[in-house]
């Protein structure tokens, strides 16, 4: 957290920046500055809305959004968006994200836009809007079919 010192969090922002910086050390992987800017400034463990915005705009790609989902299914109970858009997501990575998801229980909408996935992943998808009963999930500018 050496990096991120100059920043002031809030009580709950201080909290939530542990509990991300941990978990980014048991994946091996560095915490996003864009992630941990929007943590610092949290007043309460809630989200606008229920919405979960991890696109590429953080620049968390494959590799960092398992910390990420981590500490959503552990603080974050009430996520019903979450936008995954832009972070490069293939088909293994989808497999591999579909067990940090189903840990996020209200979750209703699934924002899987802009990332390369193929139709190789419907399965895999189809299991997951079961499973999770979600009624909404975006697939625009992915390399799937149209059928």
């Amino acid at each position: 957290m050496a990096q991120f010192a100059n920043l002031v969090p809030t009580e709950v922002g201080r909290s939530l920046l542990t509990a991300y910086s941990e978990l980014c050390e048991e994946e091996g992987v560095k915490p996003n500055t864009g992630f941990f800017e929007m943590l610092e400034d949290m007043r309460a463990e809630t989200l606008p809305e229920g919405v979960l915005d991890l696109s590429g705009r953080l620049f968390l790609g494959k590799k960092g959004i398992s910390p990420a989902l981590k500490l959503a299914a552990n603080k974050f109970e009430e996520v019903t968006l979450l936008n995954l858009s832009q972070n490069y997501i293939e088909g293994q990575d989808l497999r591999n994200i579909m067990e940090l998801i189903s840990d996020l229980p209200g979750l209703t909408a699934l924002d899987l836009s802009k990332n390369p996935i193929t139709d190789e992943v419907v399965p895999t998808l189809s299991n997951l809007i079961d499973e999770l009963q979600l009624t909404g999930i975006n697939l625009e500018e992915t390399f799937m079919s149209d059928d």
